[in-house]
């Protein structure tokens, strides 16, 4: 966790900004599936990775 917080070196910041990216399109993949059920799991999903791509996002900006 620290190498996210304070990255040290390029490969921690790149590997912040694949999980971004990821975590982006597994968010979207649990909003379109919205019309299956059950539908908690996918609001659970899509909230979920909105927090990673938050946290993400701060720490790189604090880096």
């Amino acid at each position: 966790m620290r190498s996210i917080r304070k990255p040290d070196e390029p490969a921690a910041i790149t590997l912040a900004h694949s999980l971004r990216v990821l975590s982006v399109a597994l968010g979207l993949n649990h909003v379109a599936a919205l019309g299956g059920k059950p539908r908690f799991v996918h609001l659970g999903g899509a909230g979920g990775n909105a927090l990673a791509v938050a946290g993400l996002t701060w720490a790189l900006r604090s880096a």
